[in-house]
């Protein structure tokens, strides 16, 4: 049987969101509020992050191999190099987030990033609210195919956008499948964009950096700003975006020796969209459900999206989807009106998989010019 969350969502009724269509965040919103106390923080430079917050620290350092730390790992028979720059392993952690353990989000967590070349004291980096007029945020939706919203091994993907913008980085933990189906992923987020407003946080402050499956939530979110007619972002970077659950692309199989993600049909209990959606009636017309912009970004009015840019790699399974995004986007607004950005990278696999330390020079780059580029035009 359907949950009464689906079908109110594809009939438009939202109250059972709670604080959706609200001008201000309730009280169970404002629990995504970041705090740490001054106690706790003193803890970890004392006695370090892995001890005073354990799930902080990843516990196995792979070896470094030439000027990058590299480690293998197996997914479905295929084992793919996982670089990252030394630099970005070896600065204390310490001094680029702090992990959250007051505020709670749906019984998440969230957390603050922040490079600390950018903020000028600890405190600065840990408040829940603007740290001067006009500071820019940015929201950062993780990966993780719906089943988890914070990977330990792939936190310095935000820590080096925190690094590279010299922003502050908000990382709401939201609800996952399969304990929480749609739409429960996207009401946190969304409590979490309220969250930042209700903070004091412009709109025109925020940037929504999402990724993979978080891309998917994120971009579901800026279509029911409009739905609801709230502000939205100042730009979206989107990285090797999920966007269409019909699965309809034919490089969901023309990829699929070469990318990490695997495919799954429809038809199966393990393909990603039913995992997501959770069970239906048995007469429902699944394709249907999943053609919904709430559930597949990609389908929709694109008139009114704000600034967006897509970097995917040219050997994802996602790279159909998400050109044909920028294709409509570019329809909607004009090829000149510079509202959309498509980078795909040749070589390149699923997010996960950035190859090397030019290739994550050149995605946090691109990710560096636009999101100043979008905040600046919103001046």
């Amino acid at each position: 049987m359907a949950s009464k969350a689906v079908t109110d969502i594809l009939t438009g009724k939202l109250s059972m969101m709670a604080g959706v269509g609200d001008d201000e965040p309730t009280k169970e919103e404002a629990a995504a509020a970041i705090y740490i106390g001054h106690q706790q923080l003193k803890d970890i430079y004392e006695k370090g992050v892995a001890e005073v917050v354990p799930s902080i620290s990843t516990p196995e350092i792979p070896p470094t191999v030439g000027n990058f730390r590299e480690f293998q790992y197996e997914m479905d028979k295929k084992q793919e190099p996982y670089c990252v720059d030394e630099e970005w392993i070896q600065i204390k952690l310490e001094e680029l987030y702090k992990q959250d353990k007051a505020g709670e989000l749906n019984g998440g967590h969230g957390m603050v990033v922040a490079s600390s070349a950018s903020l000028g004291t600890a405190g600065d980096m840990l408040a829940d609210s603007p740290t001067a007029p006009g500071e820019r945020i940015v929201l950062y939706m993780c990966g993780g195919g719906f089943i988890s919203s914070d990977i330990p091994q792939l936190r310095w993907h935000y820590m080096r956008v925190s690094a590279e913008t010299g922003q502050r980085v908000f990382v709401p933990k939201y609800s996952v499948a399969p304990d929480h189906v749609f739409p429960r992923a996207l009401h946190d987020t969304y409590t979490a964009y309220l969250h930042l407003l209700g903070r004091g946080f412009r709109a025109s402050d925020i940037t929504i950096v999402a990724v993979s499956a978080g891309a998917n939530i994120g971009m579901a979110m800026v279509r029911l700003l409009e739905m609801h007619q709230k502000p939205p972002p100042a730009g979206v970077v989107l990285i090797s975006p999920s966007l269409d659950l019909t699965l309809s692309f034919d490089s969901w199989k023309r990829n699929q020796d070469v990318c990490v993600l695997h495919y799954h049909p429809l038809e199966s209990p393990h393909s990603m969209p039913r995992v997501y959606l959770g069970p239906v009636e048995e007469n429902t017309e699944f394709a249907k459900l999943l053609a919904h912009p709430l559930m597949s970004p990609l389908f929709g009015n694109c008139a009114n999206l704000p600034p967006i840019q897509i970097q995917i790699g040219q050997d994802d399974v996602l790279i159909d989807e998400a050109t044909e995004l920028a294709r409509r986007i570019e329809e909607a607004r004009g090829p000149e009106s510079g509202h959309v950005e498509l980078i795909a990278y040749p070589g390149m696999n699923h997010y996960t998989v950035l190859r090397g330390k030019t290739q994550l020079n050149k995605v946090y780059g691109s990710m560096r010019r636009f999101i100043g580029f979008s905040q600046q035009i919103q001046e």
